[in-house]
């Protein structure tokens, strides 16, 4: 029996990612191409206030479906992401629980 989502909890990201390139896949191949090279070069911009960073990696998204040498320089990006996420993590956690410790022992 296959489980039904409810219609107000968010979608999983696997199913965000597959609706996002089914619906990439019935754009016409220049307008793809033109619309990734535009989130890249604006994400270049992110330091302005409408314009974000978060469009760089959107836009590699995009153009890897007709570009296929872009590809690993995506996949590159997204595992360095995943890297420093998880360090980030791990270092907040870290401090977090040593200024428990400081506070309960006050050291």
């Amino acid at each position: 029996m296959e489980k039904r989502r409810d219609r107000g909890a968010p979608a999983a990201p696997d199913e965000t990612s597959s609706r996002l390139s089914r619906w990439l896949h019935r754009m016409p191949k220049p307008l793809r191409i033109a619309a990734g090279i535009l989130l890249v070069l604006c994400g270049l911009l992110g330091f302005l206030p409408v314009l974000g960073f978060w469009m760089i990696p959107l836009g590699l998204f995009v153009l890897t479906f007709d570009l296929p040498w872009i590809r690993p320089y995506y996949r590159r990006l997204r595992v360095w992401t995943w890297k420093v996420m998880a360090r980030l993590r791990r270092t907040a956690t870290w401090q977090s629980a040593r200024r428990a410790w400081r506070d309960l022992t006050g050291r």
